[in-house]
């Protein structure tokens, strides 16, 4: 072969070669991007699945957390009513260093438990001022006269709380020193047995009378009404809801009085302790009716010219509502709930004498604004029963701020010219 053939044929040969090792070159580069590009997506798709478990793993964690704070955070209920002795025994231990406090046994109901009163005066007490209103005024307090009312024992333990605080430590409100200066006897429970067994069975968490013997035969309506077996306006008053009844007609009502006034050891006790110490102040503390009230609750009649004043609650109402949002009625008990015959706050007025004498009726967190219930008695539970947490957060605080307000105003109104005195 010619020299000239041989280098054209070589010469081809690598023109061949360039173009398929450009064709190979451009192909690599084509599935190079293509592998680039399927790379990155799978890289993309890496991170969104890595990304969701992630976020997976997050939301397990917080979840567990929650469940696990929410199991191990002690459960609020309403305390028993060994839990309340045993409260009020931890009281007396926490502040006994601090203020004369002590709990006495001031006698026992029909099943013979003890009713308890604790004794809050300042250690500073002078013995023999100690009956003066104005330099040591004492207050009453007596809690927990029905036993489906849980909401009042627990406001009255709060309230001794409360008073602990103000006695051992600085106020953050000035006016509320004055309080240190106060005797305070608080019955947290006056009822023990009627607590106790409604809280014994769900059947019977609606239980309102004691356990006192009647011809009822209906173990869940038997008992007496302790609220309408003190003297004054004993077997006196229509109290039936609006719905007219002879009052006391049936021992299954559940507001039968009784067979006569006193006659439960229950109220016996309260007579001869308030008689023996007898109150500035006495409050009368029920569930749940939106209240503040003043004598009378059997008849409907003018407040006495004396008294006047001093049964006035307005600004309470007032002040209530500026604070929280909440409208109390006010005025006298047959006013704003119904007549009713043998209730405390007007024996204390009429009995003992003591002008100041008042009814508060808790919170009412079911009224007419809140949610339909289908059934009267999951209404009512809700009315005397409500959460406990609840209560706390939305019954306590105002019963706690009313009642404070209430001792300061009158205790201004009733020993100012004292207080001048001593400045």
């Amino acid at each position: 072969m010619p020299a000239e053939d041989r280098n054209l044929e070589v010469r081809n040969l690598t023109d061949e070669t360039e173009i398929v090792v450009l064709s190979d070159n451009k192909c690599r580069k084509y599935f190079d991007n293509i592998q680039f590009a399927s790379r990155k997506r799978n890289k993309k798709v890496l991170l969104t699945v890595m990304l969701i478990l992630l976020l997976v793993i997050l939301l397990t964690t917080v979840i567990v957390v929650v469940i696990l704070l929410v199991q191990s955070r002690p459960k609020v209920d309403y305390p028993s009513y060994d839990q309340i002795i045993q409260k009020l025994n931890e009281a007396v231990t926490r502040l006994s260093p601090h203020i004369n406090i002590r709990t006495h046994i001031i006698g026992r109901s029909v099943e013979k438990r003890k009713i308890v009163l604790l004794k809050m005066s300042p250690s500073t007490l002078n013995s023999s001022l100690a009956s003066d209103s104005c330099l040591h005024p004492l207050v009453w307090v007596v809690c927990g006269v029905h036993g489906r009312e849980w909401t009042s024992p627990l406001t009255c333990l709060s309230f001794i709380e409360k008073l602990g605080d103000i006695f051992v430590h600085p106020t953050s409100d000035a006016r509320d020193g004055i309080l240190k200066t106060f005797q305070f006897n608080i019955l947290v429970l006056a009822n023990p047995d009627g607590y106790h067994y409604s809280m014994s069975l769900p059947a019977r968490r609606l239980t309102r009378k004691n356990r006192g013997q009647s011809s009822c035969p209906d173990s869940n309506l038997a008992g007496v009404d302790l609220n309408r077996n003190f003297g004054a306006g004993y077997n006196h008053g229509d109290d039936c809801y609006g719905q007219a009844c002879p009052f006391n007609a049936t021992p299954c009502s559940i507001t039968h009085g009784g067979v006569a006034a006193f006659s439960e050891p229950e109220t016996r006790v309260i007579r001869d302790a308030m008689t023996a110490e007898l109150p500035w102040l006495s409050l009368s503390l029920h569930g749940n009716g939106n209240s503040w009230s003043s004598p009378f609750a059997y008849k409907i009649e003018d407040a006495p010219q004396l008294a006047g004043i001093k049964w006035n609650l307005e600004f309470l109402s007032d002040k209530i509502y500026d604070q929280f949002g909440t409208r109390y009625f006010h005025g006298s008990s047959s006013g704003v709930m119904y007549r009713a015959g043998g209730t405390m706050v007007d024996w204390v007025y009429e009995g003992l004498g003591v002008v100041r004498s008042y009814n508060h009726e808790l919170r009412n967190l079911c009224g007419d604004n809140a949610p339909k219930f289908k059934k009267n008695q999951a209404k009512a539970l809700c009315i005397f029963q409500p959460e406990v947490q609840l209560a706390l957060d939305l019954i306590v605080p105002e019963a706690w701020f009313g009642f404070k307000e209430l001792l300061k105003h009158s205790y201004y109104e009733d020993c100012e010219a004292t207080l001048t005195s001593n400045i």
